[in-house]
């Protein structure tokens, strides 16, 4: 049953109730007097305190299960278990906002194995509309992330473009480390290569989440070293990827680059 056919029958059953209940409520509280309107009055506001609790109880099994998932990516190190759990999560959840921000997550789980159509594919069928301000702005860095990282340039530059305003109101709220490296990403798919080496440099300077992100601005640093003529740059860089404990993906492409600049 889609998320479409769930809203309908939801709307189906749940409008005649809501109606039953809130003229029940009105009845009892302005209609009465005495002990049933202070009936009416206090399962009014239990039944408000058990929504709030409702909620809150699930936003927070919500949370857990997004946390414990990207423990597995980044404390395991195990992209493709990953990529695994987290669609099993996303076909039980029927919150939209987790349900979001488990699909935004699992992108990057496929970015990771290096399954960038995957990832993409993800990215373009995710309905944000009901997303918070900092989850859009996660979604057009990683998007454009992306599209540069598969040599899309145009689709890169229509990302960035519509998620600036964003990065700029939400400043340290996000990370500027991934916007910074989304930007110099967009630099290098347009082969402006000294200016995405400065724009590595720059995303570096501002710190990583995570050692997985790092390795992969380091990578990208080494190509572009590459594009340049430095090669024993570009060498020493991928030198330093090879020793870390990260993504298999990374390391392969780290070591098959490397490998050809020896040939």
């Amino acid at each position: 049953m889609n998320n479409r056919m769930r809203q309908f029958i939801g709307f189906i059953f749940g409008a005649p109730i809501g109606i039953t209940l809130g003229v029940s409520f009105f009845y009892l509280i302005f209609m009465t007097e005495g002990a049933p309107q202070l009936f009416g009055a206090s399962l009014f506001v239990a039944l408000a305190v058990g929504v709030i609790l409702f909620f809150s109880i699930r936003g927070a099994k919500g949370r857990k299960c997004i946390d414990s998932l990207l423990d597995i990516l980044y404390k395991e190190v195990d992209p493709a278990k990953f990529a695994e759990e987290s669609e099993k999560a996303i076909r039980k959840t029927r919150n939209r906002a987790i349900k979001c921000t488990l699909s935004l997550n699992l992108a990057v789980g496929y970015e990771a194995l290096g399954e960038y159509k995957k990832a993409i594919d993800i990215m373009e069928n995710l309905d944000i509309s009901a997303s918070d301000k900092i989850t859009k702005a996660m979604y057009y860095s990683n998007a454009a992330a992306f599209y540069a990282e598969n040599g899309q340039l145009t689709r890169t530059q229509e990302a960035y473009t519509k998620g600036q305003p964003l990065f700029e109101k939400l400043g340290e709220s996000i990370s500027l480390a991934h916007v910074r490296f989304s930007r110099a990403l967009l630099y290098y798919a347009d082969e402006q290569y000294e200016e995405a080496l400065e724009g590595f440099n720059s995303a570096r300077g501002r710190g990583f989440e995570d050692r997985h992100s790092l390795t992969r601005l380091q990578l990208f640093e080494a190509r572009t070293l590459v594009k340049l003529g430095k090669v024993k740059e570009a060498k020493t860089v991928y030198g330093k990827i090879l020793q870390k404990h990260t993504y298999p993906y990374l390391l392969e492409c780290a070591k098959r680059e490397m490998a050809a600049l020896s040939e």
